[in-house]
């Protein structure tokens, strides 16, 4: 019982961390991460439409590829773990591109 109380109130903290900081170095950091997939990436930028501009530069095989972003509205990073968690959870198909997305969110988000 004791550790359900303890995951609990590590719960809870994670949420008042994420809802008081800002949100756009999170989508930065997220932006420039490897591990995930560039559609899975870019389902992430659609869902931040409202609070983050992408912006994209042409690789040399004529892929757009994002390389920053400017913040349209503030927003906690609670929200954007929430977009993450919820793509990861429903629009990933591949259990791999799952785990790596849910790795990153576990580092990026709860370390």
């Amino acid at each position: 019982m004791d550790s359900i109380v303890a995951t609990i109130d590590g719960l809870k903290g994670t949420y008042r961390k994420l809802n008081q900081e800002d949100g756009h170095p999170y989508f930065e950091l997220i932006l420039a991460e490897q591990m995930i997939a560039q559609k899975y990436k870019q389902a992430v930028f659609e869902q931040m439409a409202t609070y983050e501009q992408v912006q994209y530069e042409e690789d040399e095989e004529g892929r757009f590829q994002p390389v920053g972003s400017k913040q349209r509205k503030e927003y906690s990073a609670y929200l954007l773990w929430y977009v993450m968690t919820g793509i990861a959870t429903h629009r990933v198909k591949s259990a791999y591109a799952r785990y790596s997305m849910q790795k990153v969110i576990g580092e990026k988000f709860v370390a």
